[in-house]
């Protein structure tokens, strides 16, 4: 696992542990879809840890971002300057390649 994810699913466990204890599982989720005869695709990813969305990424959407679901993962900021940044590369270069 990345640090930057290690980093992030840390501080989500550690969000969740407030509620509940136990253990917990992070999953992401892609879908690409493409029409060639129209020129468009689109991809989406979206990331869950347990049962809740904390992260999505539309190709389509106007801002074309990672962007937060949860309010405890706002606080990655404060750890990683560049962490949405980084992770909208990624999801950008996973749509070329999708």
């Amino acid at each position: 696992m990345e640090p930057s994810v290690l980093s992030l699913f840390v501080l989500g466990v550690v969000a969740l542990t407030e509620t509940r204890a136990g253990s917990h599982s992070m999953r992401y989720f892609y879908t690409s879809m493409s029409r060639p005869e129209l020129g468009d695709s689109k991809f989406i990813s979206v990331g869950y840890v347990d049962d809740q969305q904390f992260v999505r990424f539309n190709s389509s959407s106007e801002s074309q971002r990672m962007e937060p679901r949860a309010a405890w993962i706002d606080k990655v900021d404060e750890e990683d300057r560049n962490h949405w940044e980084r992770n909208t590369q990624r999801s950008r270069g996973k749509a070329e390649i999708d």
